[in-house]
């Protein structure tokens, strides 16, 4: 009896030391979360794509669409045609349904679905399940997220000429997620746009011609210094989310891929190698695993360069047909010079700036045609050469500094990348103006004007 005892015991104690077959439970482990974190890159990826795909639908045929008021019959029908050119139906399904082409007028800033005179157009396209075409999923279905819904909006106004009223924000502008921040001594011209989702905070002696647009999601949260000109007239409410800088992780994966997706004027590489090379080759695509300096006085013309860390141009570094994509901070020297004086009359933008974390430029920098994206904050230096033709977002603050009058082509430029719509394309579709002549809150000592220290972060 104790003989039979001890070899059960022996057996059940041999069985709990073996450990085979174990390093497999282990994998499948990893292995499942590997595919969730991969799906969640590529499906989000893949849906923020899609929802600029939307946008440029609805955008596309709004303006079409306008044309042919007041047969709201034929805007219809051009709206549908314009919408199945952009998202085919074998591919998307079906977008845009018969009550999604809304006629009506716009009136005190905002469209009137049904209203006289019939002068404006709203399309509204989407990928959802009520329409049977929802956006599926790659990897995420293995965790149980089949499909995302999504659905994107335009609004065209009929201008006094016949003509479809044009981009507000077509010159340039600046978006942030959290807070705007204008210093003192600024000039936006007409066709400048500026957004702040949580605040908008306005220094002294600032010049906001007409035609000039500041918008935030409650204009309470709007607070200004004194001798501002102008700021009653260009202030809206509008809530909108940036787009660019989401669309960073999609561009550095596409862009570590080989050359598609870049300007074509990149046609070698990709190079790939810990450090960027002294001496570099034009036309040619750089993936570097580290960080990257760019020293003083260099000049960059018709380069890409992908950088793990962060991104560093010396001062006085001249660039001219360049993209940049940095998974940290960019950040650019004193006098820092971004696109050639002839921009306007090419017509595109030079400059590409991606960068995971902040964007911020050095004092007396120049920027003609530049297009940015900060994960983080962006931050104009002081004192500007200029600022012509610059668009940029950020997820948290963006700073534009002191002491700058911005300026505008004649037309806007055009992007490399069409499927970016700017986030300020919304402002004509739900914009509502605040009230004239109400009394602004004014920086004091509940709450300092950062504006007019642009460096200066709260709590400092």
């Amino acid at each position: 009896m104790i003989r039979r005892l001890r070899r059960a015991l022996g057996r059940l104690v041999r069985q709990c030391r073996d450990d085979r077959g174990s390093v497999t439970v282990q994998n499948m482990v990893w292995l499942a979360t590997l595919l969730a974190a991969s799906g969640f890159a590529i499906d989000t990826a893949n849906a923020f794509r899609t929802k600029a795909m939307l946008q440029a639908a609805a955008d596309a045929a709004a303006l079409a669409a306008v044309l042919d008021l007041p047969d709201a019959a034929e805007a219809r029908r051009t709206a549908r045609a314009f919408t199945e050119v952009n998202l085919p139906p074998s591919l998307h399904g079906q977008v845009l349904n018969v009550t999604d082409v809304q006629i009506g007028a716009w009136l005190d800033g905002a469209f009137r679905a049904g209203e006289l005179p019939a002068d404006a157009v709203r399309v509204e396209v989407g990928r959802t399940e009520g329409r049977g075409n929802a956006l599926p999923t790659l990897l995420l279905k293995l965790v149980g997220k089949v499909d995302f819904n999504l659905e994107a909006d335009a609004v065209a106004r009929r201008g006094a000429d016949g003509g479809a009223v044009e981009d507000p924000c077509a010159a340039g502008g600046f978006a942030a997620e959290g807070e705007a921040l204008v210093g003192s001594s600024n000039h936006l011209p007409d066709g400048w746009c500026l957004h702040g989702e949580q605040a908008i905070e306005i220094g002294a002696e600032n010049v906001f011609d007409r035609g000039s647009v500041l918008t935030l999601e409650d204009d309470e949260e709007l607070y200004e210094g004194w001798g501002n000109t102008g700021v009653d007239e260009a202030t809206f409410e509008q809530s909108l989310s940036v787009s660019l800088p989401r669309l960073t992780p999609e561009l550095d994966i596409e862009f570590r891929q080989g050359l598609g997706g870049l300007p074509d004027y990149v046609a070698r590489g990709p190079f790939r190698a810990s450090r960027l090379p002294r001496r570099l080759v034009s036309d040619s695509l750089y993936i570097i695993s580290g960080p990257v300096e760019i020293p003083a006085g260099a000049v960059l013309n018709r380069i890409a360069i992908v950088a793990d860390g962060p991104l560093t141009i010396g001062d006085d570094a001249t660039l001219v047909d360049v993209v940049l994509l940095s998974g940290g901070a960019v950040t650019f020297g004193i006098g820092a010079t971004l696109g050639p004086p002839t921009v306007c009359d090419e017509g595109v933008n030079s400059v590409y700036v991606f960068a995971k974390g902040d964007v911020g430029f050095g004092a007396s920098a120049t920027l003609r045609g530049v297009q940015i994206a900060a994960g983080g904050s962006l931050q104009l230096g002081p004192s500007p050469r200029q600022i012509l033709g610059v668009y940029g977002e950020a997820m948290r603050d963006v700073d534009v500094g002191d002491r700058t009058d911005f300026e505008a082509c004649p037309e806007e430029l055009a992007s490399e990348w069409p499927a970016w719509r700017r986030a300020t394309r919304s402002f004509r579709a739900t914009r509502r103006r605040a009230p004239p002549g109400r009394p602004r809150k004014r920086c004091g000592r509940r709450r300092p004007c950062r504006a007019w220290l642009p460096r200066r972060r709260r709590g400092s």
